[in-house]
């Protein structure tokens, strides 16, 4: 039987992501979802992403988002360099079975690994993504820009006023475009947006100031914490 994706040293595979250590732990800042047989397993807005070098990215669920009593501890393990030992699981669903479908690092050699589960991406039924479904593994953060149809809810205020809001945004990802919001997180936070400049009397009005966001020169401003422009995003 061939090896799963997950499995297998990709040696043709041109890595150009910018992490420090064979392998890397990131925020994924999406919720992320996987079901079997009609149950969800795992539903997280805290999902990671282990990066590995030669290596398929793989999403990480934290346990507490994992529906446990679905997962069957089995005897098998696997050592893996830089990670430890692996302990798997099978997944039950009724008369449903998707065998070593689930794995973690009880004593896991990386800190960061604890707690978190991780699936064989073909082994589950459907895979989401924000809204959407997806039928590939995790894209590579590093190499392009994803949009999703999200139903989280977005505001955007300045000066205190809601200058934008919807329940039904598209979220859009790149590790080269947002990757500091992607490593400090941005469920629940307020994230400085472009300043205005004084000089200017349209950018005094904040729905103005929004439609000129791309005027020379703004852009290159950042607002500091207190200067009342936020994205905030639930």
């Amino acid at each position: 039987m061939a090896k799963a994706l997950e499995d297998q040293v990709l040696t043709q595979m041109e890595d150009r992501r910018p992490i420090a250590s064979d392998l890397q732990l990131e925020p994924t800042g999406r919720r992320v979802r996987t079901l079997f047989a009609g149950r969800t397993v795992a539903d997280s807005r805290s999902v990671m992403l282990l990066i590995e070098k030669q290596r398929l990215a793989v999403y990480y669920f934290p346990i507490k988002d994992v529906q446990q009593d679905l997962l069957v501890p089995t005897s098998y393990k696997s050592a893996h360099a830089g990670k430890g030992e692996a302990s798997f699981f099978s997944v039950k669903v009724g008369d449903r079975m998707a065998e070593k479908a689930a794995w973690r690092y009880l004593n896991p050699e990386r800190p960061e690994l604890n707690d978190y589960v991780a699936f064989y991406w073909d082994k589950m039924d459907a895979w989401f993504e924000e809204d959407d479904e997806v039928f590939v593994h995790p894209r590579d953060p590093y190499h392009r820009v994803d949009v999703l149809n999200s139903s989280r809810q977005v505001k955007i205020v300045v000066g205190g006023e809601v200058v934008a809001e919807t329940p039904l945004p598209l979220q859009g990802q790149s590790r080269v475009l947002v990757s500091q919001r992607q490593r400090q997180g941005v469920q629940g936070h307020r994230l400085g947006l472009p300043s205005a400049d004084p000089g200017v009397s349209e950018d005094r009005e904040p729905p103005v100031l929004l439609r000129r966001e791309g005027r020379r020169g703004l852009r290159r401003r950042r607002a500091p914490a207190a200067a009342g422009i936020a994205l905030v995003i639930s």
